[in-house]
């Protein structure tokens, strides 16, 4: 399980699995050296391995602390969302459940060994986006606070979203639950947890 964030701030899109790993921080470097562990075992020892490295996952059992499940209890409460660089980084976030059935998949298929996959929603939103389409889900009267980046790193904003087609063609991977849906199921649970 690796992440996006290998890619850095990548120079092309959508994003491909050829893309030249270019990580910025401590925990982007992280994943490169799991990768490349990972792959050691797979050319040394035989070792079935497959590598995913995923964009913004969101769903039921998230860290409030994330942006998708903050975002909705600030909706759910009216609150102020607050977005640090003015919203503008762009990110491909998916539901959980698709995550969940690319695993599925890659440790079913044989096609999947010593691969490395991109995976995400194909749906291309910035931050702001992502807020929006939350507040109107939610029929919140939240308001949209603007606010500057919070480090150097967020002076350029980052804009990386994905191609998933290698996933689609080797695995037959299909998207089965939208943005959209995968939003309202999170809706519904955090709902469910406010009323117990």
């Amino acid at each position: 399980m690796s992440s996006a964030n290998v890619y850095g701030n990548p120079s092309d899109l959508p994003v491909r699995e050829t893309h030249p790993l270019k990580p910025r921080l401590p925990y982007d470097y992280s994943k490169v050296i799991s990768e490349n562990l990972v792959t050691s075992y797979n050319n040394n020892f035989n070792l079935s391995t497959t590598i995913i490295r995923s964009w913004k996952i969101f769903g039921k059992y998230e860290k409030f602390s994330a942006a998708i499940p903050k975002f909705i209890k600030l909706c759910l409460n009216n609150e102020s969302i607050p977005l640090y660089n003015s919203g503008v980084e762009v990110t491909d976030p998916y539901y959980v459940e698709n995550y969940c059935r690319a695993i599925e998949l890659c440790l079913k298929k044989e096609e999947a060994i010593g691969e490395c996959f991109n995976l995400s929603g194909e749906n291309k939103m910035s931050v702001k986006d992502i807020a929006f389409a939350i507040k109107k889900i939610t029929n919140s009267d939240s308001e949209l606070q603007i606010l500057p980046p919070r480090s150097q790193f967020e002076i350029k904003p980052m804009k990386s979203y994905s191609s998933i087609s290698k996933i689609k063609n080797l695995l037959n991977y299909e998207l089965s639950v939208s943005f959209e849906e995968g939003i309202k199921s999170t809706v519904d649970w955090i709902k469910n947890l406010s009323d117990m």
